[in-house]
């Protein structure tokens, strides 16, 4: 069983993914930071957008969106 947040775990989403962390991805990523920006200090977030930018991909790529309440 792969832990979430797990070196194991980060080299999988590595091989798949690029999760290294740019501008551009954190400019793509910022209608997604607004929302969480009071909570979420920028910093944080440069850590967290490589994975919300692969999420976002994958989602795109599969055709589906998750619904939340």
């Amino acid at each position: 069983m792969i832990i979430p947040g797990s070196p194991e775990m980060k080299s999988q989403l590595e091989a798949v993914f690029d999760l290294e962390i740019s501008a551009a991805m954190f400019k793509e990523t910022a209608q997604q930071y607004s929302c969480v920006d009071r909570v979420i200090p920028e910093a944080e977030w440069m850590k967290r957008a490589p994975y919300v930018h692969a999420i976002n991909k994958l989602k795109k790529r599969k055709r589906c969106c998750y619904l939340s309440s």
